[in-house]
């Protein structure tokens, strides 16, 4: 919020209007047939009440459209990121994600739920697990500690899935951080595993 505004009335409802003047997100369409559509995310993922309009837009793209969605942000909330990747999901359009810088956390997630995905040279991705805090009564803090952690488990092994290994899936229940580098040596094989309609056969000849 401008430090030019002044809160009058509900504080709640400025916030929210505050917030929303400043976008943590950039979309830019190209007018072309089979248009083209240009989104960057680069700030750190928060509330999902600040990306409603591009969940809006990626759910109204039609089959004729591409949408780039650029990623080299350090991750955030994981609430809002799966509001954004059931978007995606969502998007009649065709989704590629592109990682062009280092990310991490839920940048990484989303990286990994479109169709399709490109790193750029000197680009990594970055996984580990979640970081949380809860307030509340005694039960209240075992049960939002119990099914918060099944829910974060289930949700990283759904967008992730095969990407991944099972022994890096393991690392990060450990707490270790597992990277994955533009350059890595198995990144076909990890694409033909979590996109095999398009690269299967694409690593297929790559080892003849």
């Amino acid at each position: 919020m401008s430090d030019k505004t002044e809160k009058k009335g509900d504080d709640s409802l400025s916030d929210i209007l505050g917030a929303l003047e400043n976008e943590l997100f950039k979309a830019y369409s190209v007018p072309k047939t089979g248009s083209d559509h240009h989104i960057y995310l680069s700030e750190s993922i928060e509330g999902s009440f600040r990306y409603v309009d591009l969940c809006h837009a990626l759910r109204t793209k039609t089959a004729e459209d591409v949408v780039y969605i650029y990623l080299s942000c350090f991750g955030g909330d994981m609430y809002a990121g799966a509001a954004i990747i059931s978007a995606i999901r969502d998007s009649k359009a065709q989704i590629i994600t592109v990682v062009t810088a280092p990310t991490f956390s839920m940048g990484s997630t989303i990286a990994l739920a479109g169709d399709n995905m490109i790193m750029k040279p000197n680009s990594f991705l970055m996984f580990h697990n979640y970081t949380a805090t809860e307030r509340g009564k005694g039960q209240e803090l075992v049960d939002a500690v119990v099914h918060g952690d099944k829910w974060a488990k289930v949700f990283v092994e759904n967008v992730a899935g095969k990407f991944l290994t099972k022994q890096e899936h393991k690392r990060i229940g450990e707490d270790k951080d597992v990277y994955v580098h533009w350059n890595d040596e198995n990144l076909i094989d990890r694409y033909a595993r979590h996109w095999p309609g398009i690269y299967k056969d694409f690593a297929k000849s790559l080892k003849e």
